[in-house]
This record gives structure tokens, C-alpha cells and sequence, in this order.
């Protein structure tokens, strides 16, 4: 059988957030083994211990509210709420579950906030469980999906600073006794259309520098980690890759540089620029300077300068065929307006 424990919570003195009077009621399980879970302290020594269901009254337009808090303190610290489920030497601690129920129209939202302060602002820690042996507890964050629409969107963003910067968002992965964990930033698939995009993009400035994007593999005391930027394969072609730099409006467009790293003791490394290999035709690479008002682009090749030995040869060699000609090799001029 149930028992049912009936209490009044009264509204207390000064300002609170009960408006009236609450009439609540706690029910209690009795268990065989003689165990009754008032207030979450029922025993049982053969099965279960109580379980304690606590909510709110019926209402034709609404049902009632739940509130569990604290009271304010007028000189010093408020008091703590505390939910958690008993430990387990034995076997698996119980779940913690907080969910809105379900609606014919709009579900109810469920919102975590810290407090606001006139010094630093309360912080909101969501910490998985740590293991002895296996591995650490999973933190997932998912959005709810759509049957007939578009899923939900996730919103990952830090406060605004009025007087000083924003503030930083950091993802990192963990590290390991073996190999550190990884970091994985991937769009959704697309049965029907196109495939989702990533967008990586620093911050704008009204008055000085934009954001810097700064992309870079590990350092290792061996070898550092590399970099590879590619795009995606796909059945007709293969997708574009463009590094560029954007417009300067009034003023210059930004460099393009691309370089290996420098060596003091050893060699640097090479820069290597070519198109694919093709069952048909291979494709051309084309190095070439923008048009101008006033005077057209400079193309500069050099070979390397040495301080002890010879400088570095410079090579331009037309392609070799097996079967027909060899390419041609061709440097000539820009024509001018004068004929000249």
C-alpha cells in the first residue's frame, strides 16, 4: 500500500517567491520488508528502499508549480540546494533525470543559469564522471530533431564585455598516457541536397585589425604534427580548394604567402606546386599576376643565394612523352601598345 504524508508550506515573512500558501504532499512507498520512504529516509531489508514522489496539484488550465530554493540571506551566505542520488560499493549509482514534459504544441524549456553578481558572476560546471579503470564518463549535447522540419540549433557562445574583450571559448581535447584524445568538427549529411557547411571565421573590428584564424599541428620533440587541407571527393569531381586573400576596398588586398619553415641546423623543407596525375588530360598549373590600372605585376622566380657554396639552379624543363614530342619550353615577352 501507499501512504500519503500532507503538509502545508506557508508563505513566510518578507519578500519570497511563494505568493500564497502551497498545499504539498509526499508520497510514500511501503515495502514488504517493512521499509516506509518518508522524507527519503525509508530502510527495507529485504527489497527496496521508499521511493519519494513529490508534486504538484492538478489544474483544469494549469497545473501547479514546483519550487525548491533556498531563502535570501540578509547578511551573509544563502544556504545550497543539493540533488544527487546515493553511492553504490557494489553496483550502479542511480540517475539523476530533469526533463519537461511532453506538449501537444510547444515542449517546455529546461534552462540552467548561474546567478548575476556585482563581482564575478556564478559559473556553471557540467563535469562527467571520473573512472579507476575503464574510461571516463561521456558528455553528450544534442539538439532535438525534426520529422517535418529543421532540427533544433546549438548555440555555443560567451558573454559580451561591455568595458574589456568578450569572453574566450576553448574546446580541447584531453590528453593520454598513450595517445591524446581528438578533436572532431564535422556538418551533417544530406540525403537530398547539399552537404552542411563549416564556418571558421575571426572576429570583426569597426576601428582597428579583424580577427586572426590561426590553424596549427602539434609541436613533438620529433616530429611535428602535419597539416592537410582537402577538399572532398565526389562522383562527377572532386571539390575546389581556393586560398586567397580578400578585397581591400579603398586601400591594398591582403598577401598570400606560402612558405616551408625555416632550419638553423638542418635543411628546410620543399615547397611543391603541381596538378594531379589524369588518365586523360593532367591539369595545368598556372602561375600568373592580376591585371593593373597602372602597371601590371611582377613574376619573380629565384633560385636560393649560399654563403659557402654555390647558389641554388633553377630549372624549366618541358614535360616528356613516351610516345610523341616532348613539351615545348617558351619565354617570351608582354606585347605593348606601340607595337614594341
Amino acid at each position: 500500500p501507499q501512504k500519503y504524508l500532507n503538509f502545508t508550506v506557508r508563505r513566510p515573512r518578507g519578500p519570497g517567491l511563494l505568493k500564497k500558501n502551497h498545499k504539498v504532499r509526499l508520497l510514500t512507498g511501503l515495502l514488504s520488508g517493512g521499509g516506509v520512504g518518508a522524507g527519503g529516509r525509508g530502510r527495507s531489508d529485504t527489497g527496496d528502499g521508499g521511493q519519494v514522489d513529490i508534486f504538484s496539484g492538478q489544474g483544469t488550465t494549469a497545473s501547479g508549480d514546483v519550487a525548491v530554493m533556498t531563502y535570501d540571506a540578509q547578511g551573509g551566505v544563502t544556504g545550497g540546494a543539493a540533488l544527487y542520488t546515493g553511492a553504490s560499493t557494489t553496483s550502479d549509482s542511480g540517475k539523476v533525470s530533469v526533463t519537461t514534459g511532453d506538449a501537444g504544441s510547444n515542449s517546455g524549456t529546461l534552462s540552467f543559469a548561474a546567478g548575476a553578481a556585482a563581482g564575478v558572476g556564478g559559473s556553471v560546471c557540467v563535469v562527467a564522471g571520473y573512472s579507476g579503470g575503464v574510461a571516463g564518463g561521456k558528455v553528450s549535447v544534442t539538439t532535438g530533431r525534426s520529422v517535418g522540419g529543421v532540427g533544433g540549433t546549438l548555440t555555443l557562445s560567451t558573454g559580451a564585455g561591455a568595458a574589456d574583450g568578450g569572453g574566450e571559448i576553448r574546446i580541447a581535447a584531453g590528453g593520454g598516457g598513450g595517445v591524446g584524445g581528438a578533436v572532431h568538427v564535422a556538418a551533417g549529411k544530406s540525403v537530398g541536397g547539399p552537404g552542411g557547411d563549416v564556418l571558421v571565421s575571426g572576429g570583426e573590428s569597426a576601428t582597428v585589425t579583424g580577427g586572426f584564424l590561426q590553424i596549427t599541428s602539434g609541436v613533438s620533440a620529433s616530429v611535428g604534427g602535419g597539416l592537410a587541407l582537402a577538399s572532398g571527393s565526389g562522383g562527377s569531381r572532386s571539390g575546389d580548394v581556393t586560398v586567397a586573400s580578400s578585397g581591400g576596398g579603398a586601400g591594398s588586398s591582403g598577401t598570400v604567402a606560402m612558405k616551408s619553415g625555416d632550419s638553423v641546423a638542418s635543411e628546410s623543407g620543399p615547397v611543391l606546386v603541381g596538378s594531379g596525375a589524369a588518365g586523360g588530360v593532367a591539369g595545368s598549373v598556372v602561375v600568373q599576376v592580376g591585371d593593373g590600372g597602372n602597371v601590371g605585376g611582377d613574376v619573380a622566380v629565384a633560385a636560393g643565394a649560399s654563403a659557402g657554396a654555390d647558389g641554388g639552379p633553377l630549372s624549366l624543363v618541358g614535360g616528356e612523352s613516351c610516345i610523341s614530342r616532348g613539351g615545348a619550353t617558351r619565354v617570351e615577352s608582354g606585347r605593348g601598345g606601340n607595337g614594341v
